[in-house]
């Protein structure tokens, strides 16, 4: 009996491929970007600098983390903007969308007492 065929062809998933949001338009306001900028690499767990950081923010907003219901919610309020947060790295981010533009309208350093790191072996460990 021969073994069962491997299919070793990549494929894209669609919602990869053709995502429901098209990306957005990513700004920054001056205060933003200068306290980003002025945080050292000894800030960060995850980044090697202030750059890599940026980056990572922008990858993250131009795709519109917002859920589905958050968005659709917002639109059919005729809302012309959403003041929306989340943290990446030891990093806090407010933002605003509007329309198809969202704008970091600030950045603060969490506290390292938030830090958590969770390894394979405590993953293991806990009961969902």
């Amino acid at each position: 009996m021969l073994p069962p065929r491997i299919d070793t062809e990549v494929r894209t998933p669609e919602w990869i491929a053709n995502p429901r949001v098209k990306p957005l338009t990513v700004q920054w306001a001056d205060n933003a970007r200068m306290v980003l900028h002025a945080l050292s690499p000894a800030d960060f767990r995850l980044f090697s600098d202030a750059a890599t950081a940026a980056a990572a923010i922008e990858d993250v907003l131009r795709s519109d983390p917002r859920s589905i219901g958050r968005r659709q919610h917002t639109t059919a309020n005729g809302s012309e903007d959403e003041r929306f947060r989340f943290a990446l790295d030891r990093v806090d981010v407010r933002c605003v969308f509007a329309g198809t533009t969202v704008t970091v309208v600030g950045i603060d350093l969490l506290p390292r007492s938030l830090d958590v790191i969770v390894t394979a072996d405590d993953a293991s460990s806990m009961h969902v």
